[in-house]
């Protein structure tokens, strides 16, 4: 079983990555490290509305993870408690205002955005474009934790 920290320090507004993020595999052996985010898109690039009225944003804690191996979306990818709920730090106007989200994986950023420093989140972590290939070499298949700490971002 493997496990993925994210140490959650950057907030929706900031664009980018900047939450380091580490792969251990079952033993605590170090597969792989680089930089991701937690956060949702800063804007709902379709409408301009602020990600408060647009995305959830997962809260810190501990969650279960499967590998994807081919997702339709994504390809090689996290799947975080098996799509179902995971808790939001702030209500999500997605699900009438309570604090969860669903259907959120751990995914590469900047997906067909056209803006570099656009993560292409509605609520999912995200992994720096730059690490993405290497991220998903080193994932293992199956199942692991993963741990989002916070360490400094912005609560709601």
């Amino acid at each position: 079983m493997y496990t993925i920290t994210i140490m959650a320090n950057s907030n929706p507004y900031s664009m980018g990555w900047s939450d380091p993020v580490m792969l251990h595999d079952g033993e605590g052996n170090l597969l792989w490290s680089g930089v991701g985010s937690t956060c949702p898109n800063h804007k709902r690039p379709s409408t301009g509305k602020s990600w408060k009225h647009s995305y959830g944003w997962i809260k810190d804690g501990v969650y279960n993870v499967r590998t994807e191996e081919n997702h339709y979306k994504y390809g090689k990818c996290v799947l975080i408690n098996d799509g179902g709920y995971v808790l939001a730090r702030y209500p999500n106007v997605n699900h009438s205002g309570d604090c969860i989200l669903n259907e959120v994986f751990i995914h590469e950023g900047n997906r067909n955005s056209g803006n570099s420093l656009h993560r292409a989140s509605a609520g999912c972590p995200t992994i720096c474009p730059q690490d993405w290939q290497s991220f998903q070499e080193a994932l293992p298949s199956g199942r692991g934790i993963l741990i989002i700490k916070d360490v400094g971002s912005l609560s709601c």
